[in-house]
């Protein structure tokens, strides 16, 4: 599980040093936060703290997202995340692909309760973020991690005869995985020039879930638009694939409102 760290007088009494917040993120949860002028500084940027439940073996992918700052993440251990608090294994300013985002993942080698701690890369930075956190297990106890993994934004692909496919001989397909809020509305976008796109979206990660939606041409051409309002927080997938059994360049965009 992962926890935001509230305060010492909260039933996580087990932080009472590290005076903020701490609330939860299950093993695939995606929730809003804000960093602002009244939480606790780090060199001089404000952060949230967030604490995980993890067992030997789980590895722990989280992704913090912001269109108001160049967000950064601390993973580590100890009694909360201020400067003499948290022993700190690992950091990530800016994700591969992901501009100014951060992405960073950890496997845990023991047992037990570890602290991210959710900032800016700027001093004095405020503004909304969104936070996506992701377990998988070891030996086969829990979903792999997504291979594409991202919030929002648009991304370049390539499909081909050694991607996944449908079963009994079905196109080839990527998966995006992505995160969203009860109540927002997410758009998303597939073109290309070289096949008939075609979009699935699904619960959970890895397009392995509940189908919920899918669209053909909603963009017209021969381009994908798939519009659909989330019903619960939560992490989603989507296939990007073709009509047919066909390969080629293409572009996805993912626009949560």
């Amino acid at each position: 599980m992962f926890f935001r760290i509230a305060c010492a007088s909260m039933a996580l009494a087990l932080f009472a040093g590290g005076a903020h917040a701490q609330s939860a993120l299950q093993d695939q949860v995606v929730q809003n936060g804000r960093l602002q002028t009244s939480d606790p500084q780090f060199d001089g940027s404000f952060y949230d703290c967030y604490a995980i439940d993890a067992q030997a073996g789980d590895t722990w992918t989280v992704t913090m997202q912001s269109e108001d700052f160049d967000s950064y993440l601390a993973i580590g251990s100890g009694s909360g995340c201020g400067a003499t608090a948290l022993n700190v294994f690992g950091t990530n300013d800016d994700g591969e692909g992901l501009g100014l985002d951060s992405r960073l993942s950890y496997t845990f080698d023991y047992a037990g309760r570890y602290l991210i701690r959710a900032t800016s890369l700027g001093g004095g930075d405020t503004g909304r973020y969104t936070i996506l956190g992701v377990r998988s297990r070891s030996g086969g106890g829990g979903d792999p991690l997504p291979t594409r993994f991202f919030l929002r934004g648009s991304e370049t692909g390539y499909l081909d005869s050694g991607d996944r496919a449908e079963p009994n001989g079905g196109s080839y397909f990527d998966c995006y995985t992505f995160g969203g809020i009860n109540g927002q509305g997410v758009v998303i976008t597939h073109e290309s020039t070289d096949f008939d796109a075609y979009l699935k979206l699904y619960e959970g990660i890895n397009c392995q879930g509940a189908e919920l939606a899918s669209d053909d041409d909603g963009a017209g051409s021969l381009n994908s638009r798939l519009e659909y309002d989330i019903p619960e927080d939560g992490v989603y997938s989507v296939r990007a694939t073709s009509l047919g059994r066909d390969t080629g360049a293409y572009t996805i965009t993912i626009e949560l409102r």
